[in-house]
């Protein structure tokens, strides 16, 4: 186990970065790309890309903890920002709100409605998973995603909801 952890860690992570802070980031992307190889064990269609997609993901996970810690971090220095609107926090107003979503969003192409369901999946998918999944290339997903949004944010009930906000 431990020569997988160096491999998917990579050997030199203790050389090139000595701050103690980069551990835990970097041993919660290493428990997390397992979970994802467990998760995703099934669509694995060439087992000799293995290293290079557990080296792949283990990046991509500490990235995005990194990403998140920094959001953290600056919504918890930043001041509480004044907003002029009085929130909805009404059950029914929310109730109605996410019934018209989903039904605008059932109305999408099956394909709009499983790259949006991938893409915003939580935990969150990579792009390489998504990609083979779809048989989609990975440049193609993001003005894919941004077709399917503007179809769903072009939907009349949709555009009512964003205007009565």
């Amino acid at each position: 186990m431990e020569r997988a952890r160096r491999s998917v860690l990579g050997a030199d992570l203790a050389h090139r970065s000595q701050l103690p802070s980069a551990w835990p980031v970097a041993e919660d992307a290493f428990q997390t790309t397992w979970l994802r190889l467990a998760e995703n064990l099934g669509r694995i269609r060439q087992p000799e890309s293995l290293a290079g997609w557990l080296a792949r993901t283990a990046r991509n996970e500490c990235l995005r903890t990194i990403r998140l810690s920094q959001r953290e971090e600056l919504s918890s220095d930043a001041p509480d920002p004044v907003d002029p609107a009085p929130a909805v926090d009404h059950p029914l107003a929310d109730a109605h709100r996410n019934a018209v979503l989903w039904s605008a969003f059932s109305s999408l192409s099956e394909s709009c409605q499983t790259l949006l369901r991938l893409l915003f999946a939580d935990p969150q998918v990579p792009y390489e998973v998504i990609s083979e999944m779809l048989d989609m290339p990975i440049g193609s997903i993001g003005p894919t995603r941004a077709r399917c949004l503007q179809k769903l944010r072009a939907i009349d009930e949709v555009q009512l909801l964003r205007e009565t906000r």
